[in-house]
């Protein structure tokens, strides 16, 4: 693992990781880094400092987090790590999901930082993860945890909603979008549609809708009848077809108003400015 400066790309700090590496999450103001790891047929979670070089702490041997059984074979799509999104992280989740299963399952567990103590694990029911979309995660300042997937081939995004406290959530899928990220310094969700439209959500907005039109339900289909999962953006600018990110693009928002991410056409990298 190398650290860089931006500007010269140099190497600032490095740390070499033992063993088979399946998934990893930073958080570089405190300068740690957490890793799945394969130990010998089995998985260790680990934390070390990025800056002393060292390991801080280790669960090792297999980690049962619902009925899922943490082993080497898990693919590293199917597992993340998630912050605590603060100067001073008090804890982190991993996050492991089989959607292979005839009931997919979600499942989450909250260690505590920085001995890894394990406070609670808890599953879900996602049948949307027959999708088998590729997620990413984000803690917000309530501590929900916010999770995005991406299934570009059927032109869908999946949002997961997880109350980490009561261990219950929520899942929608919106059709016709390309991609979907979380701002967690905005409480944002932003969007790009298939029609090239950029849009953007607050949580809050999210939360008051399911509470509004859900019904008591968990799981909201945008390409059946709950076709109100996709009202209550608000459109920030339009992006022309050949613009458009590509399929293997990420899209990165920045709070300040700009957006990155490779277009389709010619594989340029594209910033745009636009306003809240």
């Amino acid at each position: 693992m190398n650290k860089s400066d931006v500007d010269d790309m140099r190497v600032a700090e490095s740390l070499t990781l033992p063993g088979k590496t399946l998934t990893t999450a930073f958080h570089l103001t405190k300068g740690l880094l957490a890793c799945l790891e394969e130990q010998e047929s089995v998985t260790a979670l680990r934390l070390f400092s990025i800056i002393d070089k060292k390991e801080i702490a280790s669960i090792q041997g297999n980690i049962l987090l619902g009925r899922i059984n943490l082993t080497v074979e898990m693919q590293p799509l199917n597992a993340s790590i998630i912050f605590e999104p603060t100067l001073t992280p008090s804890f982190l989740v991993v996050v492991t999901r089989n959607s292979d299963s005839d009931e997919p399952l979600l499942h989450c567990s909250v260690f505590q930082m920085p001995a890894l103590s394990l406070e609670k694990t808890f599953s879900l029911q996602a049948p949307l993860l027959k999708l088998d979309p590729e997620m990413r995660g984000e803690v917000s300042v309530d501590g929900k945890l916010v999770l995005c997937g991406q299934r570009k081939d059927q032109d869908c995004c999946v949002l997961f909603l997880i109350d980490l406290e009561n261990g219950s959530g929520t899942c929608q899928l919106f059709p016709y979008f390309r991609h979907i990220v979380y701002v967690t310094s905005k409480e944002v969700l932003v969007s790009i549609t298939t029609r090239g439209w950029v849009q953007s959500k607050t949580l809050k907005q999210m939360e008051l809708d399911i509470k509004s039109y859900g019904d008591r339900h968990t799981v909201f289909d945008g390409r059946d009848d709950t076709n109100w999962v996709s009202e209550n953006w608000k459109k920030l600018l339009y992006i022309p077809p050949s613009f458009l990110p590509t399929y293997e693009s990420g899209l990165a928002v920045d709070r300040t108003g700009e957006l990155a991410f490779v277009s389709d056409f010619g594989k340029r990298l594209v910033q745009i400015s636009f306003r809240w």
